[in-house]
Order: structure tokens, then sequence, then C-alpha cells
């Protein structure tokens, strides 16, 4: 007997007898993939992640450093040559 158009046909998910409706029936689900969406997502992720790594790197380190010399007409003899120097307790230099 042929089947028209508005009939459909449900095949039995093999070895799960409790299907999404508990008649031993798979579920009609839509299974194509939108490729459209997923490449989308992916170029914009990567253009993303490539911006935050420029953002990072500060477009490779071009910065400009103030330089000082300190003059120093008292003692100093708890420092030596190439101590490191810190500021507030943070290292800032040597």
């Amino acid at each position: 007997m042929p089947l028209t158009k508005s009939e459909k046909i449900l095949i039995p998910l093999s070895g799960n007898s409790s299907g999404a409706r508990g008649d031993g029936y798979g579920a009609e689900m839509e299974s194509r993939i939108h490729y459209t969406i997923v490449g989308l997502f992916v170029v914009l992720l990567l253009a993303g992640l490539t911006a935050f790594a420029f953002w990072l790197g500060k477009y490779g380190g071009k910065q400009e450093y103030g330089h000082y010399h300190v003059y120093i007409s008292e003692s100093v003899s708890g420092l030596s040559a190439d101590a490191s120097v810190k500021y507030r307790g943070i290292e800032v230099g040597t």
C-alpha cells in the first residue's frame, strides 16, 4: 500500500525501546547542521582571539619608558650593585 505525503514513517531506535515519545519509536529531529552558522562562529572567535592577542601584547611592546638618574648624598650601605629595586613591595627594576 503506497503512502501518501501526509503520512510519516517512524523507524524504531536500535537497542532502545523507550523513545522520546515512550512508544519505542525515535523522535523526529532535525539532522541538518547549519555549517554557515558554525563557520561564522569559528571565524568570529578566531578574529576575537587575534584582536585580544594584539591588545594584550600592545602591538609588540613599543612603549616608551622614562629613565631617571637618582643622586643620593647620604650613606647607602644597605644597597648593592645590580640589586632589585622595589616600590611598595613590588619589584620595579634592577
